[in-house]
């Protein structure tokens, strides 16, 4: 590896060259030590003048040799016996410590000056570009082009490295070969040297661009070291020379000399200009080489990054691709087992078809068979309800005859026999007071009995059991009461939700109580002990509605807000079925014979579903408005009607056995207060009560469709939102958002007492 340094005019390697270029150079160092002892005697010989403006150079040439001499202490004694360079080189090997790169890269940074020197030249004088071309710059410069080549392949791990010092070397003898063509004159300066000589700068230049940034910065400040040194030199020559022109000029100097030394003089000028402007490009050289290293660097970061986050990426697929092929052996495992039991399924249900085939036909025969038996017991039914309306209507008037006959009897008697009693009169007139109460046992509520506060932030659900001495109430605060009707006094308060209660059922033999609540399962307790005897759990949404069968008590249903009406046995606790609903629905209740429910849905659709199969057996499309829908479903005693309430203010009677409105109830003020307002039949289907937006109780007689009373307690405000009608005919209750519970019975009947009791009644 070499490096160089300007001496006088000659280029010297400063570290240690091969032997035959180190005899070479020796020689020249030789030569170089000799002139500068001519030197010294010229100017012992001078003038005093002259001797003062010689001492300038001699210090100059003396320090370029001591640091162009360095590497020849070591390699042999051809300077040994000179103690002023031994001094001088000690000195600069003190001073000049280089790493390994600092070596041989700043002679290449000179070589690159070099070419461009050559460039500037070439086109005027291609002999003199040749001689730059072979001069100093180039005397070492293939062992250190090889030695940067060798440290970017061991640095790279690759040949790359090697690839550019082959690259370079032939750029290098393609320029060489071009101006020896010229140099020769055979056809000037050659087509395509321009070009060759862009080549050997651009390959030098990617030489050198594998050299690390701190060393190609320490390096570039070598090598302005160096071009401020010839720079100084240069200049210390140019004074020295025009010195010598002055003094020449002041001795009567031959003009000849005096020519030779100003072209000298002008030369180095020039030689210092180039000097100046090859700084400034070395200097523009490395900003610029700073600055695509640092885009280097910010790239290789990116990439660095992106080829992270790509193994990671490539890591993470790989896995899901195991996990995805573990899937799908599973899924082709469990396809085959699925395929096989579906062909088995099929051999079934291809033998089920055909004999639902045969239980369909026997089944439309009897729905036949079943619709006219219902059609002739309802037929029945009417001519009875017709003769007893006749009887009753007949019994009035002869119990009118009777107390007329009575009354004039006794007057006639009280006339004759003043204040005596006859036991005649008094017995006609009991019997008639017993006629009338027998025809008028059902009596309309029009009186509040008693309100008492039921439940903490609501009462939702109301129902009675069978016989109508017990009343159930749920709400808000996750219980179950139990009351006394005829005292609104609580008996009993069942515990076991989880959540608000929405609504509440009793069993047909009032063994159980049943509560729909929040917590998607219908709760059942024990009536007699309060024990919670089952959590019937299968709803996905909260149960909005429940209802036993009149018929069985050991069958209820529910409706929860996923859409499915579930149908329970209460003996185990276990779901029986699910039916599927195109709507949510509100409430739903059991037809007297226990065959049918009927649901009512958001959509405004009244369904009714055979218990028997799970089906749709008709359905009322457009009973009442779609948005809200249907409120409440209420069955009455007969099973011949259902009463329905709906969002849009209305009450709807439908005939079970046509499927058609028979009635419609509305009222002007009569305004539905919430999504599961509840409305009853009265005990004798003649009357229905619902609960009104501002607290009203609204009673409507059936058959006329119009309000017969309204109920109202000043002292609540809160929407009703629940009725229920005692079995026996009274009292009514209601609650309302507030969770108040009022008891409502006729003037004559009325049984509680106390402060509890209320004034208000029919309006």
């Amino acid at each position: 590896m070499l490096a160089a340094t300007r001496l006088s005019g000659h280029w010297l390697p400063t570290q240690r060259p091969s032997s035959a270029m180190r005899q070479c150079n020796k020689q020249q160092l030789q030569h170089v030590v000799a002139r500068s002892a001519a030197d010294d005697g010229a100017a012992a010989e001078q003038p005093q003048p002259q001797q003062q403006a010689a001492l300038p150079r001699r210090s100059a040439l003396a320090a370029a040799l001591a640091a162009a001499a360095a590497p020849w202490l070591a390699s042999g004694p051809a300077l040994a016996d000179n103690d002023a360079v031994k001094a001088g080189l000690a000195k600069y090997v003190k001073k000049k410590k280089l790493e390994r790169l600092d070596s041989y890269v700043p002679p290449l940074l000179a070589a690159r000056d070099q070419l461009i020197r050559i460039g500037r030249v070439m086109l005027q004088d291609p002999a003199n570009a040749r001689q730059l071309l072979r001069s100093g710059e180039f005397s070492g410069l293939r062992d250190n082009v090889r030695s940067l080549g060798e440290y970017a392949s061991q640095r790279a791990g690759d040949e790359s490295g090697r690839a550019l010092v082959r690259g370079f070397f032939t750029a290098l003898e393609a320029l060489d070969g071009a101006l020896r063509q010229a140099e020769r004159g055979e056809e000037g300066l050659p087509e395509g040297a321009r070009a060759k000589l862009d080549a050997t700068v651009e390959a030098l230049d990617k030489l050198l661009a594998t050299v690390p940034e701190e060393d190609m910065q320490r390096a570039q400040r070598v090598r302005c070291a160096q071009l401020d040194k010839e720079a100084s030199e240069l200049r210390l020559e140019n004074e020295t020379l025009l010195r010598t022109v002055e003094d020449g000029k002041h001795a009567a100097v031959q003009s000849a000399q005096f020519a030779a030394l100003e072209a000298r003089a002008q030369s180095l000028q020039d030689e210092l200009t180039a000097a100046y402007k090859d700084k400034a490009a070395l200097a523009e050289q490395s900003l610029q080489a700073t600055r695509q290293l640092q885009v280097v660097r910010d790239i290789n970061e990116r990439q660095a990054r992106e080829l992270t986050d790509a193994a990671e990426e490539a890591r993470r697929l790989k896995e899901q691709i195991k996990e995805l092929r573990g899937q799908v052996d599973h899924f082709r495992e469990a396809h085959a087992t699925v395929s096989r039991e579906m062909e088995a399924r099929l051999q079934e249900a291809q033998g089920a078809t055909a004999k639902l085939a045969t239980v369909e036909a026997e089944s439309a025969e009897l729905v036949r068979r079943l619709i006219e038996m219902k059609d002739r017991e309802a037929d029945r039914m009417n001519e009875i309800n017709r003769l007893e309306a006749e009887t009753i209507a007949r019994a009035k008037q002869e119990a009118a005859a009777v107390l007329a006959r009575a009354a004039a009897k006794a007057q006639a008697l009280g006339a004759a026999l003043g204040r005596q009693r006859t036991s005649e009169g008094a017995e006609l007139v009991e019997a008639s007071m017993r006629r009338l109460s027998e025809a008028d046992k059902v009596e309309q509520p029009s009186t509040l009995m008693k309100s008492v506060p039921g439940h903490d932030g609501g009462c939702y659900g109301l129902a009675f059991n069978r016989t109508g001495e017990l009343l159930a109430s749920g709400g808000a605060d996750k219980c179950v009461k139990l009351w006394d009707p005829f005292t609104a006094a609580v008996k009993t308060t069942l515990r076991g939700a989880f959540e608000g209660i929405n609504g509440v059922a009793f069993t047909s033999d009032s063994k159980l109580v049943l509560a729909a609540d929040n917590k998607q399962a219908v709760r059942v307790w024990e009536v007699a002990t309060g024990r919670l005897r089952h959590s019937l759990t299968g709803h996905t949404g909260k149960v909005v509605g429940v209802a036993c069968s009149p018929a069985d008590p050991h069958l209820a249903v529910s409706c929860g807000s996923e859409r499915a009406i579930k149908v329970w046995g209460l003996t185990d606790g276990l779901h029986r079925r699910s039916m599927m609903c195109p709507s949510i629905c509100n409430s739903l209740a059991i037809t007297a014979d226990g065959s049918l429910v009927a649901s009512g849905h958001f959509d405004g659709t009244l369904r009714f579903w055979d218990l028997r199969t799970g089906r749709v057996a008709h359905e009322v499309a457009g009973l009442h408005s779609p948005h809200g829908g249907i409120t409440s479903v209420d069955t009455g005693s007969s099973g011949a009607l259902v009463l329905t309430c709906g969002k849009d203010n209305l009450l709807r009677c439908v005939d079970v056995r046509r499927f058609e409105v028979r009635h419609t109830l509305s009222a002007p003020s009569f305004s539905v207060g919430g999504a599961w307002t509840t409305a009853c039949f009265s005990p004798t289907e003649q009357q229905a009560a619902a609960g009104s937006a501002d607290g009203t109780v609204f009673l409507w007689d059936i058959a006329k469709s119009t309000v017969a009373a309204r109920l109202r307690d000043p002292k609540q405000h809160q929407p009703a939102v629940a009725c229920a009608w005692c079995p026996l005919g009274l009292p009514l209750v209601s609650c309302d958002k507030a969770g108040a519970i009022s008891f409502w019975t006729g003037r004559a009947s009325k049984r509680a007492s106390g402060s509890g009791s209320g004034t208000s009644g029919v309006r």
